[in-house]
């Protein structure tokens, strides 16, 4: 099954590390901290044209596959 992303409004990681430290023992700024390696691990490994599966969050397979844009040629 896939999923198609439309977006009803917005959500920001301050609002996700108080939502997850409420369902956890963690704290915000510990989460805060988690997403943020989470961004940058994310970065570099689809900079690096790899698909990046994270297996069942709440029993659901996500994966994400992003491809670099060719940037076009200006002729001067």
């Amino acid at each position: 099954m896939y999923y198609e992303a439309v977006s009803t409004g917005k959500v920001d990681s301050r609002m996700l590390s108080k939502e997850i430290s409420t369902e956890t023992t963690i704290s915000p700024t510990d989460v805060n901290v988690v997403l943020f390696a989470l961004g940058e691990k994310l970065q570099f490994h689809l900079q690096e044209d790899k698909t990046v599966e994270l297996e069942k969050i709440r029993g659901v397979d996500w994966g994400l596959n992003v491809r670099k844009k060719k940037k076009k040629k200006t002729q001067n």
